[in-house]
Parts: structure tokens; sequence; C-alpha cells
């Protein structure tokens, strides 16, 4: 854009009336006062052009600092599930455009949210990567649980059924349902393998909660208990549910037997 107005000034330049008038004027000098007259003539253009290309210069600086916007980048590491805090935010200023909108502008708008998203140092915060707290019911509790699978783009405040592939014999424990009676963890024999070439087909699963609410998501760390439940730790998923006493109690005995999966629908 820049060029092509310094182009476009040299073009207006070539065609002025008054070059013209200079062109006939020196054409009736003799030689060295022409070679002087155009070496002149040269100079105020390389003048004028410069003045012009300086001043488009300083337009086009100023209208980028007047069409710029502040949004919020992660200072840090940011894991799925986290807690923010202003010290793990921080402000850039970028230049405006249509996808800016879509980010978060003040530190004040993401602190004390939680993170739907893992981000890396420097990475923006979308307006759609975090959501609020979530409260335990009354009556309820929360557990984490390492669970083998769970659903794609499983977010926070997700409901979803946790099942087991072990027996429920082995729970230990009853549940309590909504209208107060007290059953065990059921089985289900309508899930099967998806695979119909697979040996391997699953007859049923032990159903430990049917409505878990998913309170955060978290990766995986180091020195957590639940990872010397399975020896494949690493490719699993740390999550906290909030469900009731007995189905806690239930999950807490069953994920001793067998990997837990978390079934959304």
């Amino acid at each position: 854009m820049l060029m092509a107005q310094v182009h476009s000034c040299i073009d207006s330049f070539k065609n002025c009336p008054m070059l013209d008038f200079l062109s006939s004027h020196s054409s009736a000098m003799d030689s060295l006062q022409r070679r002087r007259f155009n070496a002149h003539v040269r100079h105020i253009l390389c003048a004028v052009c410069s003045a012009l290309t300086l001043f488009a210069v300083c337009q086009s600086i100023a209208e980028g600092s007047r069409n710029r916007i502040q949004i919020v980048v992660a200072s840090r590491e940011i894991a799925r599930g986290q807690q923010l805090s202003s010290e793990d935010l921080s402000l850039i200023s970028i230049p405006e455009s249509s996808v800016t909108r879509h980010f978060v502008h003040t530190i004040e708008a993401a602190d004390g949210k939680q993170s739907q998203t893992t981000l890396s140092a420097g990475q923006p915060l979308p307006s759609n990567a975090i959501s609020e707290g979530l409260s335990i019911a009354a009556g309820h509790t929360s557990i984490q649980i390492q669970l083998a699978s769970v659903p794609s783009q499983l977010s926070i405040g997700d409901t979803v059924r946790l099942v087991s592939s072990a027996s429920c014999s082995k729970a230990g424990s009853d549940i309590v349902t909504e209208d107060g009676s007290a059953t065990q963890p059921t089985e289900d024999p309508d899930l099967h393998s998806a695979n119909a070439e697979s040996d391997l087909v699953l007859t049923s699963v032990c159903t430990l909660a049917r409505q878990a609410q998913v309170l955060s998501i978290a990766e995986p760390s180091d020195d957590s208990l639940l990872n010397s439940i399975t020896a494949n730790s690493e490719d699993q998923s740390l999550v906290t549910f909030c469900v009731s006493p007995e189905e806690a109690v239930a999950i807490l005995s069953q994920q001793q037997q067998g990997p837990i999966l978390a079934v959304s629908g």
C-alpha cells in the first residue's frame, strides 16, 4: 500500500503540465544549462517524493496504533481444568481484526474461572475456553477418577455415565436412588463391542453412576496416588465428578478391580 502511494505520486508528477513547460523551456537552453536545469528539477522531485513517503509511513503507523486492542494470553503453561489466577495471565496488544472478538480482553474476566483446555505460555485465551467453577450439590460429594476412556470434547459441567467392565458384585456397596431405595450397581447387557469382527465381545458392564457431573478435568500427575492403579496411567485422564456418597464408595471399590469409563448419553 505504501509503495502504491509513492508510485502514484511519481505518476502524478509525470503528467503534471508544469513539467511540460519546464521541458520545453529547457530545450531552448544550451547543453550545460540544460544539464544543470534537469539536475535541479530531479533534486526537487526527489525531495518531494521523500517527503510524501515519510508522510505515508507516519500515517500508516498512526493508523496501526489506533486499531490495536489488548487480549489476554497465558503467562505460563495452563492445564485443562485449572483454576485461573491473575499470575497465570498477562495482556498483550495486537492489531484489531475479526478474530480478536473471540478472545478474553481483561484479566478480571478470567480470574477465578476454570480453563476448559490446555494452554501454552503466550497462547491467547479464547472466550469459550473458560467457565465458572461448579459447586457440589447438596447431599453429594466429589471424587477424582482416573478414566481409561472419556467421550470426545468432554467439558466441565457435562453429565456422563460411569461404567466398569468388572462385575458389579465386586463393587461392594449399595447405591441409593433418587426415590430413597437402595440398589446395587447395575449390569447393562446392551453395551457391546462396536467391532463385529472382534473375537472379544463385551456382553455387559457395571454402571456405577448414571448422572455424574464433571467438576474439573486435569492432566495426570506423576505423584498422583491413582497413577499406581494401572500400568498405562499416562494415557488416562484425571476427572473430578460430583456423585452421591454411595456412588463414590462403589467407584472407589470398583476402580481397584479394573478400568472405569465415562459414557455420554
